[in-house]
C-alpha cells in the first residue's frame, strides 16, 4: 500500500504543471511528479534543471540517459 498519494494535476501550480507537460511522454515521470507534487516548491526547481539538462546541449539525450544509468549503477542506486 502506498504511503503517498498522487496529487491531482488541477492542484499543480502553473510552473509545476508546465514541467509535467514537458515530461508527459516519458514513462514514469508524470506519476513520479504527481507523487512529489506534495512539495512542489522543492521539487520544481530541481526537476526543471534536470529536464533542461536533458533537452539542451550537443550530446544526444539517449547518451545522457545511458550515462545517468551507469552512474546510478556504479553508486548502487536501483532507481
Amino acid at each position: 500500500m502506498a504511503r503517498l498519494s498522487l496529487v491531482e494535476e488541477k492542484r499543480f501550480s502553473p510552473e509545476y504543471a508546465q514541467l509535467v507537460e514537458r515530461v508527459r511522454d516519458a514513462d514514469g515521470y508524470v506519476s513520479f511528479l504527481s507523487i512529489m507534487g506534495h512539495r512542489q516548491e522543492v521539487v520544481e526547481p530541481m526537476w526543471k534543471a534536470y529536464v533542461d539538462m536533458f533537452e539542451g546541449g550537443i550530446v544526444e539525450p539517449q547518451l545522457k540517459e545511458l550515462v545517468r544509468i551507469k552512474i546510478a549503477y556504479l553508486n548502487g542506486c536501483l532507481f
